[in-house]
């Protein structure tokens, strides 16, 4: 089960543990990733579910069904069911759904056409003439169908065509054939008798001057309901039938097995005269061509599984001893040409003569392995899902559409210290979890009924446990609808969140103190600015007076120290005070015209010494269409550019660092400065956090390089409020360019031209 956002690339949300048993991957792999799912789907699939996806915003369900691939790289095929959850006010809120493996009934279906292709196949190239007869009601009967034969038969001695017949009442081919009208009611009582008796119905047909003499089965073919929907006809020419009363037995009762079980392996065992018959295809089922296995004893026999084997030597002596007996029908294994066994299904006649004695049995193998497989399968699967069910912390249950729990999970059970007999059966909110409080039964109630006309919901309700301590519970119902689409299950389930409201209650309540400190630290430093700078700056201003004055050596060795750390203390305290400025809302930005040549080199002659005493070649380029004046904050663009600058000066230790200033191709108004360095570079993991106030690279460079750490902190909280943004280039060895972008508007009159 799943939810997913009702909007844009429909990323998932919520995931069960389910997808490790469907899929064998975590639920956190569809999180973490919005393309996950979508990735996995069969190339041939894709397009068809994507395309069909966005539907249910306007059909609230759809299901559709797909392959896909698991992490053991096969690919399954699964159903899914999805539903929209609207608000109250009938918004989309999200979209949850439910999917199943169904590639054993893709398998089946699958077999299924391969098995009607047969058929088919069978139906038109034997011998035999064949037709298949519609049953109307009053069991009346259309020729539906005709074989190979059987319109070759038309076309040679009728002179007609099958297409003739095909549509038209029995009674019509019957009188065309040369039948009177009372022979034509007899075949079709007989016929009835076959619909009405579920049982094949044998006949000889004598012959007429349009067909020869036939030996005739109607066989009746029954749906899943055990409705019978056809009567397949088979006729086959006698009419220079030659062999002897003994012979022309044996045809019959070997023909009337192929006509039950064309398809399948058939043996024939004599009692009489020790012979034994096995078809190609029994062979083939054995994994052997017809001339590669013997058909005696020991291929007949000699191949039954020994933990078989017992039990059909006494059933044969049964069928010795009971003459009321004449069929069969055993399961068993018999050895494969790989040396495995393969399940089978045995069925056939037994053969008595006067006397009640067996003289032959004749019958049929047919191949079950796969289905035995798939039973032995299927029965694992649901021992799994209900042991991963009982595993489940939540609530599961399914539920009949009037709201009676059916089954639930044990782990449900045991958590709510109740027992099965208390609960199943009965209508859900009327069990203890709500028997306290009559308004959530009414509550409960009414989900289930929405869910029972269709609907997906969930809500959060309180429930009471076992030690009458009440609990938050989110519920979601479900419908489960059947081929029709009529709904004929709810599926429900639920989790205790109660932990997780309290969590969120706390976390709400210090998300809020911490805010409100921060706000009151930001407001504090930002308003302590001018009484913190104007003493530094006296310090500053009295050291230069100082300075001034006649000193010794040693004294304006002192005062010249102590006037450069009043300096670099200004700064980090003017680095401070501008984040805490910038987080209180109290920085504006002033807007006057500015000449960004002369503040480019401006900037440069000032960085010049410090780039020449580490042999740096600095320089700047600025593009011909970037505009001579424009309109901005011209002290917080020098700010933004000398610590960008300045970086670069700090951490290059020989090469060049150039500035260069262009037009965005994105707007008119929009600048794009770039400043790159043959520095030491930044590894790629540490790119996104360096404009993150008080944080370097490494902790070690502060002690090697200096500074605060905030200097591209405020460059960045400075760009964002030109508008604009700032990121990095770099890697490790190779140097760093770092680039931001800013709306500046053209200055107004001549100089902005």
């Amino acid at each position: 089960m799943y939810t997913c956002e009702a909007k844009g690339d429909f990323a998932t949300t919520f995931v069960t543990d389910g997808v490790r048993t469907l899929w064998g991957y975590e639920p956190e792999d569809f999180l973490r990733d919005s393309q996950f799912w979508t990735n996995r789907l069969h190339p041939e699939d894709a397009p068809r579910v994507l395309e069909q996806l966005p539907h249910v915003l306007e059909s609230t369900k759809h299901s559709y069904d797909y392959r896909f691939r698991t992490k053991s790289g096969e690919y399954r095929w699964t159903h899914d069911e999805v539903r929209l959850v609207r608000s109250a006010a009938g918004n989309p809120l999200e979209i949850a759904g439910y999917c199943f493996d169904i590639t054993e009934q893709k398998l089946a279906e699958t077999a299924l056409r391969e098995s009607e292709a047969r058929q088919k196949v069978i139906f038109n190239s034997t011998s035999d003439l064949q037709a298949l007869y519609r049953v109307e009601p009053g069991n009346n009967f259309v020729t539906e169908a005709v074989n190979r034969a059987m319109a070759e038969n038309f076309r040679t001695r009728m002179g007609r065509e099958a297409s003739d017949f095909i549509g038209k009442d029995l009674r019509y081919l019957l009188a065309e054939t040369g039948l009177s009208q009372e022979q034509v009611e007899f075949r079709i009582s007989l016929y009835r008798q076959a619909v009405e008796e579920r049982t094949t119905i044998r006949f000889d047909a004598p012959p007429t001057p349009v067909r020869d003499a036939f030996e005739v089965s109607a066989a009746p073919v029954l749906d899943q309901e055990g409705n019978c929907t056809h009567i397949l006809w088979n006729g086959r020419n006698v009419s220079k039938r030659i062999r002897a009363e003994a012979e022309r037995r044996e045809s019959e009762e070997r023909y009337a097995l192929v006509t039950e079980a064309i398809h399948e392996g058939i043996f024939d065992w004599n009692l009489v005269t020790g012979a034994y018959y096995l078809s190609p295809r029994y062979k083939e089922i054995l994994g052997y061509r017809d001339d590669e296995l013997p058909s005696d004893l020991e291929a007949f026999f000699g191949r039954i599984h020994p933990d078989d084997s017992a039990r059909i030597a006494e059933a044969v002596d049964l069928y010795h001893r009971d003459s009321t007996r004449d069929r069969f029908l055993d399961e068993l294994r018999l050895k494969h040409r790989d040396g495995t066994y393969r399940w089978v299904v045995s069925r056939g006649r037994i053969v008595r003569n006067d006397q009640g004695e067996p003289v032959r049995f004749v019958g049929a193998i047919g191949d079950m392995t796969d289905r035995m497989e798939s039973a032995a399968k299927l029965a694992a699967n649901e021992k799994r899902l209900r042991d991963i069910l009982n595993s489940l912390l939540g609530f599961v249950g399914l539920f009949t559409p009037d709201g009676k729990l059916i089954d639930c999970n044990d782990t449900a059970l045991e958590d709510a210290g109740l027992k099965s007999e208390e609960v199943l059966g009965k209508l859900f909110w009327e069990t203890p979890g709500w028997s306290y409080e009559p308004q959530e039964q009414v509550r409960v109630k009414e989900m289930m009924m929405r869910a029972a006309q269709g609907e997906v919901v969930r809500f959060e309700t309180r429930v009471r446990d076992r030690d009458q301590r009440d609990m938050i519970a989110d519920f979601t119902f479900r419908p489960l609808r059947d081929h029709s689409g009529a709904v004929h299950h709810i599926i429900g389930h639920s989790v205790d969140i109660t932990a997780r409201k309290q969590a969120e209650a706390e976390l709400i309540h210090a998300k809020e103190s911490a805010e409100l400190a921060s706000r009151t630290k930001s407001e504090f430093l930002a308003n302590m600015s001018h009484e913190i700078r104007t003493p530094m700056n006296g310090v500053i201003g009295l050291t230069e007076v100082l300075l001034d004055t006649n000193l010794d050596s040693e004294q304006r060795e002192y005062l010249t120290l102590v006037k450069s750390s009043a300096q670099s203390l200004l700064v980090i305290i003017n680095d401070i005070l501008d984040v805490s400025k910038i987080e209180a809302g109290k920085l504006r930005l002033e807007t006057r015209d500015v000449n960004l040549r002369d503040l480019a080199f401006d900037i440069l002659r000032a960085l010049k010494v410090a780039a020449d005493a580490k042999g740096l070649s600095l320089s700047c380029d600025i593009d011909s269409g970037v505009p001579a004046v424009i309109r901005g904050d011209p002290e917080r663009l020098r700010q933004i550019l000398i610590n960008l600058i300045g970086n670069a000066i700090k951490f290059t230790s020989q090469g060049q660092v150039s500035l260069a200033i262009e037009r965005s191709t994105g707007s008119q108004d929009e600048l794009h400065f770039s400043v790159r360095d043959t520095g030491i570079g930044i590894p790629a993991d540490k790119q996104a956090m360096i404009f993150e106030a008080f944080t370097q690279v490494d902790g070690s460079y502060t002690r090697r390089f200096g500074g605060t750490g905030l200097g591209l902190a405020i460059a960045s909280r400075l760009v964002r409020m030109m508008n604009g943004r700032i990121w990095v280039d770099s890697k490790p060895g190779q140097g760093s360019t770092f680039h931001f972008t800013a709306s500046l508007g053209l200055a107004i009159g001549p100089a902005g031209l």
